[in-house]
């Protein structure tokens, strides 16, 4: 398994599909209120942090 921290940012994003594509067990993780990731397939599974408080 793979865990892309960042996932649905400008690197994230296409390195999580291009991880996808080649047959990756990939876990997708990205804070709180981002956009969520387009369906990449059904080997990747999406983690949301939550956002901390002050």
């Amino acid at each position: 398994m793979i865990v892309v921290t960042g996932a649905t940012g400008n690197i994230g994003r296409p390195l999580v599909a291009e991880l996808v594509r080649r047959g990756h067990d990939v876990t997708a993780v990205s804070r709180a209120g981002t956009a969520p990731l387009d369906d990449p397939g059904s080997a990747a599974s999406a983690r949301t942090l939550p956002t901390r408080t002050a």
